[in-house]
């Protein structure tokens, strides 16, 4: 009886101290319920920038948590189970929020254990709060080496860092065609762009490629026509990009523009399922992946190569989350599960919660999950840095059905696919940058004529500054997007349900908030109450509509003139500015009310003692600012994406503009945006595309100071 209980107290203890079951493989028996609960804390981007990537890297860690949870939870050396509570705040994508909100998972929330929130940036902000906490954080959706030369001990890093994120395209594109030398890299000006871009600038010239042009570019840019104008007509490769959104965009509009390069290489995009959206645009595009469904890793790869092996199959893996959230999951999602399979085996091998001995548990990794390898650099220099993943490069191609699929293409020992080169159907043929940059601007000169029309309107009529007039464009946005979306109407037809709310709001907001103001002895208080309601929209849309970017999916194909390659959306939106810029000079010089308000805005008691009712005129004017604000807006979405807060550049273009052509010119107005637009395409051929708001402004003020009135005068 005695060898009896000592063989099961055996059994039992090989059994604690083993690690737990493969995730994708039910344990065996009924789990002992967990004694304790570890607090897991993390923020998610619910909303912001990289709202895509994060919500599926933060569905990956869930779905590992409930699979913990239902195995048993984490078995530690005394005997005890450890279930697991997550903790988890939108952090908005902002780094002082990840400050905040890291400090209060610790400190409120009594957080056991961290995974970074998405994106370098974000990582880098919250490693500062785990070290000074003593906290172990997981990282992943992060690469920047950065972070792990500061002398953090307690960060571990679960993807492959980003100076070697772009190293395997120049390898491909070597593989491909030796002749092929000519690179323009154009990266996102953020943390862990810039350095995946900078790496691979120095990668790439070390490999005797010619790097023409390495430019990078403000997070949140939605027009990429001064970069791609930049371009060298006979550049071989294209790499760079940023974030989801942006990356998108800027593949979309080298599509619009005709731009023909042997081979593109972007950034976090591509590998993406949603990519595929952009149909012809996405064809032949390569992005650099941290995980693919199709990767090899397996138990059996792990015993070849003399690993540890650890959680669910590939297959499983994927199989499970499709099931459960009804799309194929990206190195996002399977970056979130592989960061808490790392955590747990950690907590296993350490059989503690104690954070002196999962460190060492996690210095001491090297193991294979259907993530790939996990190994941590554990030198003072580079703490926590990964060394042991590899990336895996995608393409996208056409199926035997012509249906774009992502398929690997790079390693060789993991293709997939043979590469698809040229990338597109033949190498660019050089063109006019100097013909096409000013052909982009005037098309963009239009529209941003039409939006400080709107304000340069108001304040002729009214002497007023309306400061929601950022705000109203973004509305318009966001109104044309969701007849075109929940209605499907062509977003041109929808303009005149556009400008009908457009009207109707400035109709409400002028009795509100202008009206009783209107008289005040000083400019400052109408400018007060509108910023007011500007503060208002900018809140209320945040809460409802997030601040994830959107965009109107509607393409009219590409025109050609000449060399020139005109996009529909910008040809048509040039178009309808002309018209509508048009209809207004009509209405004010033609009609009986447009009359009465030139009257009003020239001398309100006499046109008064006339029989004018002012008010009236007052508030329909004010209606007319915020109907064209919402027509531009609405024109704008067909080509840029946009959040609840891309009303704001615009806002300041239009001041730029309305100074340009004269404060209360509306005609003045168009003439300043045409201007503004060409300056916008010409700068960047001469001069870094950072420098032209520099210029702008500087021709503001040199304005303001040699002709107040503007280059066109001041009138209605």
């Amino acid at each position: 009886m005695r060898k009896l209980v000592v063989f099961l107290l055996t059994l039992m203890s090989i059994a604690w101290g083993a690690p737990s079951p493969a995730r994708g493989q039910p344990a065996q028996g009924t789990a002992a319920a967990p004694s304790r609960t570890a607090i897991l804390g993390f923020t998610a981007s619910l909303t912001g920038n990289v709202n895509v990537e994060s919500t599926r890297q933060t569905n990956g860690i869930r779905m590992w948590v409930d699979d913990v949870n239902k195995a048993g939870g984490i078995r530690l050396a005394d005997g005890s189970a450890v279930a697991l509570d997550i903790r988890f705040y939108d952090d908005e994508s902002n780094k002082d929020r990840v400050q905040q909100l890291y400090t209060r998972l610790i400190n409120e929330d009594k957080a056991d254990f961290l995974i970074s929130p998405y994106s370098s940036g974000l990582t880098d902000a919250a490693a500062v709060i785990a070290e000074q906490y003593g906290r172990v954080m997981i990282t992943t959706g992060a690469s920047s080496d950065s972070t792990h030369e500061k002398g953090y001990t307690l960060a571990f890093m679960t993807y492959t860092p980003a100076s070697r994120y772009l190293a395997g395209a120049f390898d491909l594109l070597a593989s491909l065609d030796a002749s092929a030398k000519k690179v323009a890299i154009v990266h996102e000006r953020d943390k862990f762009s810039t350095d995946v871009a900078t790496a691979a600038r120095d990668y790439g010239a070390s490999k005797g490629y010619e790097v023409v042009l390495f430019e990078g570019y403000a997070t949140g840019t939605t027009d990429f026509a001064p970069f791609i104008n930049r371009m060298p007509g006979d550049v071989d490769a294209i790499m760079g990009g940023g974030h989801f959104a942006d990356s998108s965009t800027f593949a979309r509009q080298l599509s619009e523009k005709g731009i023909r390069a042997k081979f593109i290489a972007l950034l976090v995009a591509p590998p993406e399922p949603r990519f595929g959206e952009l149909g012809g645009a996405a064809l032949g595009v390569i992005g650099p992946s941290q995980w693919e469904p199709g990767v090899r890793y397996s138990a059996e790869a792990a015993r070849a190569a003399n690993l540890a092996w650890y959680g669910p199959p590939v297959s499983d893996f994927v199989a499970r989350y499709t099931a459960r959230f009804g799309d194929t999951p990206s190195y996002h999602s399977a970056g979130g599960y592989a960061a808490g399979l790392v955590l747990e085996q950690a907590i296993a091998r350490a059989g503690s919660l104690d954070t002196a001995k999962v460190k060492a548990a996690l210095d001491g990794t090297d193991m294979l999950t259907f993530f790939g390898h996990t190994k941590y650099d554990t030198s003072a220099k580079r703490h926590g840095r990964q060394i042991g993943h590899e990336m895996v490069y995608i393409q996208w191609q056409k199926d035997e059905q012509g249906k774009l699929v992502k398929r690997v293409v790079w390693p060789e020992d993991a293709r997939a696919a043979e590469p698809l080169y040229p990338a597109r159907a033949q190498a660019g043929a050089g063109v006019n940058q100097l013909l096409t940059s000013v052909v982009d601007g005037l098309m963009l000169g239009f529209v941003y004529g039409i939006a400080a029309m709107g304000m340069t309107l108001i304040w002729g009529i009214m002497r007023v500054i309306n400061l929601s007039h950022g705000a109203i464009i973004a509305l318009g946005m966001f109104a044309s997007y969701f007849l075109f979306t929940h209605l499907g109407l062509n977003p041109y037809v929808g303009l005149l349900a556009v400008a009908g709310a457009g009207l109707l709001l400035g109709l409400l907001i002028y009795p509100v908030a202008v009206h009783r103001v209107i008289h005040a002895p000083h400019h400052l208080t109408t400018l007060l109450a509108t910023f007011a309601v500007n503060m208002i929209f900018i809140g209320l849309g945040t809460a409802f509509l997030t601040t994830t970017p959107r965009n109107i999916d509607y393409s009219l194909g590409t025109a050609r003139l000449g060399p020139v390659a005109l996009p529909g959306t910008r040809l048509m939106a040039a178009l309808m500015a002309v018209l509508v810029a048009s209809a207004l000079t009509l209405f004010l010089r033609r009609t009986r009310l447009g009359m009465a308000i030139r009257a009003v805005a020239s001398n309100r008691a006499s046109a008064e003692l006339m029989g004018i009712p002012s008010s009236r005129v007052l508030g329909l004017s004010f209606g007319l600012g915020t109907m064209l604000a919402a027509v531009a807006g609405g024109l704008i979405a067909t080509f840029f994406p946009f959040t609840i807060l891309s009303g704001e550049s615009y806002q300041l273009k239009s001041f730029v503009i309305g100074v340009l052509g004269g404060l209360g010119n509306p005609i003045g107005a168009l003439a300043g945006g045409l201007l503004l637009g060409m300056l916008e395409g010409l700068i960047p051929i001469f001069l870094p595309v950072s420098w032209v708001p520099v210029v702008e402004f500087a021709l503001f003020v040199l304005v303001l100071l040699v002709r107040p009135s503007g280059l066109f005068g001041a009138r209605t």
